[in-house]
């Protein structure tokens, strides 16, 4: 009886967590008029792996690929290098680079340097986790390719996660993400631009190792065109120690 509230309780407060997210982008977001909309489907890949130095440091490298354009053509992949800094079990702080290479819609290809530092905070309730985390990211693109390479974006970006643990080897999730960018003369003075809406699940091989399967919701809006990518992600971690 006492299993069947708390499931009861965990669906409540996803279906709510979903309900603020959604409030959450339309506050921030305006309409903008200037251009159509266009939408895509696209899958994601990434591999994870994470390399304990001592008790506070981690490094990790994180590779992934994207297929946009209705998952017909593969046209983005990074590297995260980082370091990370766990200062207490509830609170940890990440550096780290990120090179990018993204073909653009005229077959020309970009290449991105990306810098952040975040923290995130980490509070755990019975059998959900919670994560809070702000980053802030600078981005250089075509470095000696292009007039303004070296005046850099940047963007703070807020993402909170929620996850819900079991006996079992299944942890689900869900999480929101809202993107504000630097360049507050661009389309009116907005600065939000982006959000991302995620829903999947973990699955625990092992202590070690463990997949992922996700399907995001990215809506791009107060833009000049705005546009919604619909994708469905797949991950692989793994942890040395």
């Amino acid at each position: 009886m006492e299993n069947q509230i708390v499931k009861r309780r965990s669906i409540k407060i996803l279906f709510l967590i979903l309900f603020i997210s959604s409030e959450y982008q339309s506050l921030f977001s305006q309409n903008y008029k200037g251009g159509p909309n266009y939408n895509d489907f696209q899958t994601w890949e990434n591999i994870f792996i994470e390399k304990k130095i001592t008790r506070r440091f981690n490094i990790h490298i994180n590779e992934e690929g994207r297929i946009t354009e209705n998952a017909s053509l593969p046209s983005y992949i990074y590297t995260d290098l980082g370091l990370t800094y766990k200062f207490r079990k509830y609170l940890r702080f990440t550096i780290a680079y990120v090179p990018i290479a993204k073909r653009l819609p005229t077959d020309f290809i970009s290449y991105e340097h990306q810098f952040y530092v975040d923290f995130v905070i980490k509070i755990k309730y019975r059998n959900f986790i919670f994560y809070e985390r702000q980053m802030v990211q600078s981005q250089y693109n075509d470095i000696n390719r292009s007039a303004t390479w070296n005046i850099p974006t940047y963007y703070l970006r807020n993402k909170i996660t929620i996850k819900y643990t079991s006996a079992t080897h299944y942890v689900p999730y869900i999480a929101a993400e809202l993107y504000y960018h630097d360049n507050y003369n661009q389309y009116d003075g907005v600065g939000n631009d982006r959000m991302r809406y995620y829903a999947g699940c973990f699955y625990e091989l092992n202590k070690v190792d463990q997949l992922e399967l996700y399907y995001l919701i990215e809506p791009h809006f107060n833009i000049p065109a705005s546009f919604t990518n619909f994708i469905v992600g797949v991950g692989f971690a793994h942890c040395l120690y």
